[in-house]
């Protein structure tokens, strides 16, 4: 194991030289005994949930303070506090922070965390016989820890999830009913369905008037700003077709647990990009004509006032789009990716497969557990491949500043956070953004009052989903920087642009080639 020492990653080397450029820093907080401070991010939760959580903590802690600040900029203060150990606050509830980076450059920035994991939840006492390390989702405990080797950091928690929920293709039900007849379209079980109900729209050629001017109604939108989004589903395709044990690994370029360089370049992941490039190409005119230039607030916008019938996004979409429209949207898992059906021995025509692919979906979907055109080892592979869903729930997340001058308080809000009492606070402060933790459900008056959107992500969370994300906690991620050896454009605006587009399969090839020129200087960084 290596011993703690200072080293700078490419990963910290802007914001290291944009804090020297501002002035050195001195280190340590300038918080205040016995008034706890949370700064947290305000995005598509809201920003009243980290208020309403201090509120219901202060109950229990009459004789403190409870200072709250939520603002959409809180992510950019947090990190330049954190990796200067200079943070005056108790706790961040943030999308995002590097662990790994933060360890080895700021050495000392987060508090461990390992203490409030093996607790259990605590509100007025403690609650339950399990651990809030017990309680919480297994796919998310190893993205809340330090994942390097250096040993004063090994294995430790650093990090504790909070409210997130599944992500995915999100249908303006009213639009698609507008555009081709209630009753007249499905929601897509696989790949090529979507394609076809993205010809079906097309053709339809149907306009919705906004403020008295006719927009053409696209099959789908995204915003320029957030190409990401489209990760919710092509992610999911990689992830069907490799495995989500080796989509994770592959992340890492690593197969069973060794670095290989071509493990980054799966067969999943080249059939996945070829699909997203027909959805996003401009050749085939499926999506909104300004997605490019739109922010995602200008998107979503547009999409719930029904110029788009799909986008890629999530939970948050009705909390965070200010608009008079309110169409009923539902938010589906990926469809299966259609060449999942090679390999589970399905035979015929390519329409013949999707079409027994499609009818096997319905059948997992209604809870049926074979069929006699799959071996059981093939349903079992389909099962799985369904179960598959993405979320944010591993960047989405509270962490303790080491320079906090109210560690014990600020550990004990984190319990608190994770007691019955503090889970039904986050989930109606947010209208439905859930804590991880299978053994807490929402009430069946809070379910009822779910909109039409909020009902279809939770079916989808209470669908013992298999949660795949982006892995950032490897050392080839956050020592190495592995994303910035290779291509400097997203897939997808490589592929959406207006002019110069690039194919999926040039994509594929030019990272390729990127990554096996620098894999040496890679493996120096990491080793």
């Amino acid at each position: 194991m290596k011993k703690s020492k200072k080293i700078i990653s490419n990963v910290l080397v802007l914001s290291l030289l944009a804090t020297t450029a501002l002035g050195a820093v001195a280190c340590g907080g300038g918080g205040k005994e016995g008034v706890l401070s949370i700064a947290a991010f305000e995005g598509g939760n809201g920003g009243t949930y980290a208020q309403a959580l201090a509120d219901g903590f202060k109950k229990y802690h009459s004789d403190i303070d409870v200072d709250v600040l939520c603002d959409p900029t809180v992510p950019e203060s947090a990190a330049t506090a954190l990796e200067s150990n200079s943070s005056d606050v108790d706790v961040y509830m943030i999308n995002g922070v590097n662990i790994g980076a933060l360890c080895e450059n700021s050495e000392g920035a987060l508090e461990n965390l390992n203490d409030v994991f093996t607790s259990k939840p605590k509100a007025a006492a403690e609650e339950g016989s399990k651990t809030i390390e017990q309680l919480i989702d297994k796919n998310f405990l190893p993205s809340m820890k330090y994942g390097g080797d250096f040993a004063d950091f090994a294995n430790n928690y650093y990090a504790i999830p909070t409210g997130s929920n599944p992500v995915g293709l999100v249908l303006n039900k009213t639009a698609l009913d507008n555009v081709l007849g209630a009753g007249n379209w499905t929601a897509p079980r696989t790949s090529n369905e979507l394609i076809e109900l993205c010809d079906a729209v097309q053709l339809a050629d149907k306009t919705v008037k906004i403020d008295g001017e006719d927009h053409t109604v696209y099959p789908m939108i995204y915003a320029g700003n957030a190409v990401e989004y489209w990760r919710y589903l092509w992610y999911c395709w990689q992830a069907q077709y490799d495995g989500a044990d080796a989509f994770h690994e592959a992340q890492a370029c690593k197969i069973d647990g060794e670095y290989v360089q071509d493990a980054y370049f799966s067969l999943g992941k080249e059939k996945a990009m070829g699909v997203l490039e027909t959805l996003i190409t401009r050749e085939n005119d499926y999506c909104h004509k300004d997605s490019m230039s739109n922010k995602h607030t200008v998107s979503q916008k547009y999409f719930m006032q029904g110029r788009a019938t799909m986008m890629c996004t999530g939970d948050w979409i009705e909390n965070e789009t200010g608009t008079e429209y309110k169409p009923d949207l539902m938010m589906i898992k990926a469809p299966i990716l259609s060449d999942v059906a090679d390999l589970i021995g399905l035979t015929g025509t390519a329409a013949e497969k999707d079409l027994a692919l499609r009818e096997l979906v319905d059948k997992i979907d209604a809870g049926e557990t074979e069929d006699a055109r799959l071996t059981e080892a093939n349903f079992d592979k389909l099962v799985e491949a369904r179960k598959i869903v993405f979320t944010l729930a591993n960047s989405q997340i509270a962490v303790i500043p080491s320079t906090s001058v109210n560690k014990d308080l600020a550990k004990d809000f984190l319990r608190f956070m994770y007691s019955k009492e503090g889970f039904e606070i986050f989930l109606n402060s947010t209208k439905g953004s859930r804590l991880p933790v299978a053994d807490y459900k929402p009430s069946t008056s809070f379910i009822s009052s779910m909109t039409v959107f909020g009902k279809s992500v939770y079916d989808i969370a209470e669908s013992s989903p298999n949660y795949i994300f982006t892995n950032t906690n490897d050392p080839i991620r956050f020592r190495a920087g592995l994303e910035e050896f290779l291509a400097n454009e997203e897939p997808e605006t490589a592929m959406g642009k207006t002019t110069n587009a690039v194919s999926a399969a040039t994509y594929f090839s030019t990272e390729k080639g990127l990554l096996s020129d620098m894999w040496s200087a890679l493996m120096r960084q990491v080793q």
